[in-house]
């Protein structure tokens, strides 16, 4: 039986709602909780401020003495990590697990990006998102093409200037010409696929380098209470907790030798890291649940307190230090249950295009020239607001749900979407 496509769940959040339709008693809160809700909800949130700072408390201690007695030397990406910290402080106060995992990321690949490019402008990124990440790791001056699936992302990544073009694509099948480019870039994406194998065929045919990263299965047993469960010999429910992680958040999540051999088959690796292991993702971890999250949408109650005159510099400096900590933690850790992968490739099958065209049909895979209209099966594709729309029939609903959608969507798609 074939796997079902786990990317395709991202679908579920584009199509369109019949706006006559009723919410199912069963989720509606009755007169009665929204009362209660009214009033315990700034508790809650109070409550989880303390929990927030006792938290802090009790941990630095204790990674302060583990941490003075290890005497393994900082590697590069961990000391490029600390200097990032700051870059990620207003954007995810307490938040650790994303504080960690983009400033670990955003050393290598403001590095591996300047090297691999070489000062070129045919670089492409799928699976751009908002661009929060995007607008941070290029050079100055380094204008790239952006590939997204939602148009109520991309709306907001194809206008910062480091974006020369956008277009609406399947980027698990991405509708880019091959050997269009000499290097693309994709990040937190391919642990959002099952059919990576196809998609990473698709990654070495379109540009003669790349730089992406993948999520191990320590993604999923890393979290609080499956981490615990199984630390505790309860094997079975720590699965079955794993189990619900990973299709809650659509993960797919593969051990680190599966995703080194899929990567070699196709790619000869220049360059990887290795970072933000088990038992630090554990310690981040109990703060993402003691907010009630797990990915890196913050709770705006933590961020209107990070911006309180009074609060905001304490909450700044317990976030600061205990990064700093936790990334040197890290540096001590076993690789071997690293949580993400970095790999910056080269194409083992990449043949240069003789023509520069960029783009392709999205119905018959034909390159297609600058009016979007397809020569061979004659399908026009529009364009609004300067993004191309080259989706498919199948996904044509992505195109009408966004000319006759509010803006107010971007909001509830971006928490899914950053988890």
């Amino acid at each position: 039986m074939q796997k079902v496509e786990i990317n395709r769940g991202y679908l579920d959040y584009l199509r369109p709602v019949d706006p006559s339709a009723s919410v199912a008693p069963s989720v509606a809160p009755s007169p009665f909780g929204q009362a209660i809700a009214k009033f315990t909800t700034p508790a809650i949130h109070a409550l989880s401020i303390i929990a927030l700072f006792v938290a802090t408390a009790v941990l630095l201690p204790v990674l302060y003495v583990i941490n003075a007695f290890r005497g393994r030397p900082m590697d590069e990406i961990h000391a490029d990590g600390l200097t990032n910290v700051d870059t990620f402080l207003d954007q995810y106060p307490f938040h650790l697990y994303p504080v960690l995992g983009k400033a670990l990321e955003l050393g290598f690949l403001q590095k591996q990006i300047a090297r691999a490019s070489n000062g070129s402008s045919k670089v492409v990124e799928l699976a751009i998102g908002d661009g929060s990440l995007s607008k941070t790791i290029y050079p100055a001056g380094r204008s790239i093409v952006a590939v997204e699936i939602s148009p109520f992302s991309l709306q907001y990544s194809s206008k910062m200037p480091h974006v020369r073009k956008g277009a609406i694509s399947d980027c698990v099948n991405p509708a880019v010409a091959s050997g269009a480019f000499d290097l693309l870039v994709t990040n937190n994406f391919l642990h959002h696929v099952s059919d990576k194998e196809t998609t990473l065929d698709h990654i070495a045919r379109i540009a003669e380098r790349s730089i992406f990263n993948d999520n191990t299965t320590y993604w999923s047993t890393s979290w609080p209470r499956p981490f615990l469960l199984g630390k505790f010999g309860f094997k079975d429910a720590a699965g079955r907790e794993t189990d619900r992680l990973s299709k809650q958040f659509l993960q797919d999540l593969r051990p680190k030798k599966e995703l080194d051999a899929m990567v070699e088959k196709r790619f000869i690796v220049e360059a990887r890291a290795e970072y933000l292991c088990e038992t630090t993702q554990f310690l981040c971890g109990i703060f993402s649940r003691l907010m009630g999250v797990y990915g890196p949408a913050t709770p705006g109650y933590v961020k209107r307190a990070a911006k309180n005159a009074i609060l905001g510099p304490l909450v700044r400096s317990c976030t600061r230090t205990l990064a700093f900590s936790l990334i040197r933690f890290d540096n001590h850790q076993d690789k071997e249950k690293a949580i993400i992968i970095h790999y910056a490739c080269r194409s083992r099958s990449f043949k240069k295009a003789a023509t520069p065209v960029e783009f392709a049909c999205a119905e018959c895979n034909t390159d297609l020239p600058a009016d979007l209209k397809c020569t061979a099966c004659g399908t026009e594709f529009p364009s609004v607001q300067g993004m191309a729309f080259l989706l498919p029939k199948s996904l044509q609903f992505i195109h009408d749900r966004y000319i006759t959608e509010t803006g107010q969507f971007y909001e509830a798609e971006s928490v899914h979407e950053h988890h």
